[in-house]
């Protein structure tokens, strides 16, 4: 188990929406090429095709508030993550949204977690 589970979990979280809301054509890089997205009930496996999810989307802007990070050491030493929040596209209210990350750490010295 991760004894920092928490810290890294709640980072990875706030730096996944910063990069949605402010250049989401670089997310793919947080995935890996055996990782999966689910985007509204579609999956996309893989690194490229995750890219090509991203690039796809219609909406220009987006503002995302997360109100809560919950995060949980998993024995594997993976960490789950889970979000809630308000979200904001096109329309004039924010919209209720929950978004489940499951992290892996790359076996690197860079240890940096992915999805």
């Amino acid at each position: 188990m991760n004894p920092q589970y928490e810290e890294i979990g709640r980072a990875f979280a706030e730096h996944y929406y910063n990069i949605f809301q402010t250049n989401r054509e670089q997310l793919f890089t947080l995935y890996q090429d055996d990782s999966m997205l689910t985007f509204e009930g579609t999956p996309v496996q893989g690194q490229a095709d995750i890219a090509k999810k991203f690039q796809a989307l219609s909406f220009r802007s987006i503002q995302i508030n997360c109100t809560a990070i919950d995060c949980q050491p998993r024995p594997d030493g993976t960490i789950f993550v889970a979000v809630i929040g308000q979200i904001q596209v096109s329309q004039p209210c924010p919209q209720q949204c929950s978004n489940p990350l499951h992290l892996s750490v790359l076996d690197t010295c860079e240890r940096a977690p992915f999805m």
